[in-house]
């Protein structure tokens, strides 16, 4: 059970859940669809210049010849139906999730809606391929694979046979797919990119990685079933998608793609890949990468003034030639983007299979160039409608519990059933053990607020100390804590959603001085907002707005610099000595050095980071406490998800967003390209 985080980056990284990045997931996906279905159904005139055929292909590979261009019985205009999913991360069933009445999650009101779901979404399809026939194309941008109990443990096998028979087009490779290493858990000395290879050997559509470099070869990834863009024809038009992955992956994931792989620039990549698709007679040119973006309003997509410029996306949207491509398609940050920046169309749709983004593009045959490009979605993927509410979230009330069917594009939604024929039969068995009910129930949900401790982090820091209680502090990254607790039974789903990832125990020991700089790295905003236990820590958001010092003397200010600490105490209120030696508990992740963590990590003494001698998840950690403390969570003898008393991370000027007031940082994004 998720929630439906309200707000985007601004929420996710300071009242809610981050990924290695990556903020986690969802805001205002229904704010997104009310709006922009509502005001934002607007069109985007495109003054680029016409595309050329190659010489001599004049009425081949869809280019229409001068003869054809005069044909009356051939419409002059093609509309194309693009449509894109990010970041779904294994959730091909329906689940249930947690919709916010305040967007910035000031006050707890909230209600608990169903969506997702790959039958559901082919639901949506089918009805659109119906309205556009021959003329929909479908593109995940990467994050297929990670963070569900069956697509984990079948290494996204069952999410490759789902999108198989949804019949996509192509899809990105993302940093999270790279995380299960070899094909198998029996051999990790094996290829380190076993797993995603078989799985790009099982899909039916090819995995686009156009700036994935070999360290080895200074050329692509030449793996099976991997190419820098796909054609594809779209009612006689051929449309290139250009597949890149964000410049972040050597650090949020696993230590062997920063060994094995490099990154390109996104830009100047799909520009090149945009020229080479063109000479393949490519007239629509869509770039869909794993590299997102974030604004929190909506209602005008070419108002840019609650956006930050300086999100991966938009930097490379800024760094772009004017027409180089037609629309561009994003993920990796879980956020909703439907804007116009630099002249271009960005979509992105959250996370989870909560939704997806569409766009309708136009395509005139007698110029031989597209002519308007309409946003369309992002559309929640809902399996019924409030009643009289015309949606499934993101209301200004609670709604009543009484619900209709859902519609889209004037039609009744049904869900395909294919699943129960697709999967095997252990995957039927994984799928019914995570809805298996651990004997424990929570009286409330357990999730942040804005400004708030987080819950689900307090108990999970609590359950680390008691077990390994020769460390005094428990910290981790907000990334790693991927879904609040709703109220009810738990599943073991349920614990599978909060700890997606199979991160291990890390130790740390280091001396005050050094725990002093960790906890300003880790409260800097760059990766979310440190959860921990056993201090008390004060930030103020409005603190350090252009990052004032160059930590490391490389001559770049960079959003792991910043420095929004105020204070920093242990937990009963007394002075953190800097000569003092401590050991904190924390996951292999953050003590391996993962989201920016390295850059105090590797200033440490050999030997200052180990492991326990029995290697456990925190997913486990987690488990074995449950089983052990029949407490009721969020009930009145619940001191494990909440303080007795005090904070354990204050958070001063919660609504602000760290740089926004800098004017360096709206410079910044004007030219810069992704990081």
């Amino acid at each position: 059970m998720d929630a439906v985080f309200v707000r985007l980056r601004r929420v996710q990284r300071f009242g809610g859940v981050m990924q290695n990045s990556r903020p986690n997931w969802i805001t205002g996906f229904l704010l997104a669809v009310a709006v922009i279905f509502a005001a934002c159904k607007q069109e985007q005139q495109v003054p680029a210049p016409a595309a050329t055929a190659p010489p001599g292909t004049e009425g081949d590979a869809g280019v229409p010849s001068a003869l054809e261009a005069q044909r009356t019985d051939i419409p002059d205009e093609v509309s194309i139906a693009v449509m894109e999913t990010n970041d779904v991360h294994g959730f091909i069933l329906p689940y249930r999730a947690l919709s916010y009445v305040d967007p910035l999650r000031r006050k707890p009101d909230s209600y608990i809606v169903e969506v997702g779901g790959a039958e559901w979404l082919l639901g949506y399809i089918e009805i659109l391929r119906e309205k556009f026939p021959g003329r929909v194309v479908l593109v995940d941008n990467g994050d297929m694979f990670q963070g569900t109990m069956l697509s984990n443990q079948f290494e996204g096998a069952p999410v490759i046979a789902a999108m198989n028979r949804i019949g996509y087009n192509a899809a990105v490779l993302g940093n999270h797919d790279l995380d299960f290493g070899a094909d198998g858990p029996e051999a990790p000395e094996k290829d380190p990119f076993g797993a995603i290879k078989a799985r790009a050997q099982e899909a039916t559509f090819p995995v686009l990685a156009a700036n994935v470099i070999d360290r080895k070869t200074g050329e692509m990834i030449g793996w099976d079933n991997f190419a820098p863009y796909k054609l594809v024809d779209a009612g006689g038009i051929k449309v290139a998608i250009i597949g890149a992955t964000t410049l972040e992956t050597p650090r949020v994931t696993q230590k062997s793609v920063g060994e094995n792989l490099d990154f390109l620039p996104l830009a100047a990549t799909i520009e090149k890949h945009a020229d080479q698709a063109r000479r393949d007679g490519a007239q629509v040119i869509v770039a869909a990468v794993h590299a997102g973006g974030f604004c929190e309003e909506f209602r005008d997509p070419d108002d840019l003034s609650t956006c930050d410029p300086a999100q991966e996306l938009f930097q490379m949207a800024q760094a772009l030639k004017k027409g180089t491509v037609d629309l561009i398609m994003g993920g990796h940050t879980h956020a909703f983007v439907a804007h116009h920046v630099n002249g271009f169309t960005l979509l992105e749709s959250g996370a989870q299979g909560v939704a997806f983004g569409l766009a309708e593009i136009r395509f005139s045959r007698r110029l031989n160039k597209v002519t308007a490009v309409k946003i369309l979605g992002p559309v929640p993927i809902c399996s019924a409608h409030f009643k009289g509410e015309g949606a499934c979230g993101f209301l200004d009330h609670v709604p009543g519990k009484e619900t209709e069917p859902t519609t889209f594009i004037g039609r009744e939604v049904k869900p395909v059933r294919f699943l129960d024929g697709l999967l095997t039969a252990d995957q039927k068995r994984v799928m019914a053990e995570s809805q298996k009910e651990l004997g424990v129930r929570a009286a409330a949900n357990l999730d942040r607020l804005l400004g708030k401790d987080n819950p689900v982090g307090l108990l999970a820091t609590r359950a680390m100390l008691d077990k390994y209680p020769q460390a005094q502090i428990a910290l981790l990254n907000e990334s790693s804590i991927r879904a609040p607790i709703v109220a009810g039974a738990l599943t073991a789903a349920d614990v599978f959603h909060v700890f997606p990832f199979d991160s291990g125990i890390g130790f740390v020991r280091l001396s005050g001085a050094k725990l002093l700089d960790l906890v300003r790295l880790g409260t800097s905003g760059a990766h979310g907002m440190l959860v921990q236990r056993g201090l008390k820590v004060v930030v103020d958001l409005e603190k350090d707005e252009c990052i004032a010092d160059d930590w490391n003397k490389d001559g770049t200010k960079e959003p792991w610099e910043r420095d929004l600490l105020v204070s920093v105490t242990l937990e009963d209120g007394s002075p953190i000595d800097p000569a003092k030696e401590y050991m904190v508990v924390t996951s292999d992740y953050f003590s391996g050095g993962g989201s920016d963590f390295n850059q105090v990590l590797k200033t440490l003494p050999p030997g200052s980071v180990s492991s326990p001698a029995a290697q456990t998840t925190l997913r486990d950690v987690l488990l074995e406490w449950l089983s052990s403390h029949p407490v009721m969570l969020g009930g009145p003898e619940d001191v494990y998800s909440r303080l007795k008393e005090g904070f354990a991370v204050q958070v001063r000027n919660p609504e602000h967003m760290p740089g926004s007031a800098c004017p360096r940082a709206a410079a910044a994004g004007d030219n810069a390209e992704s990081r």
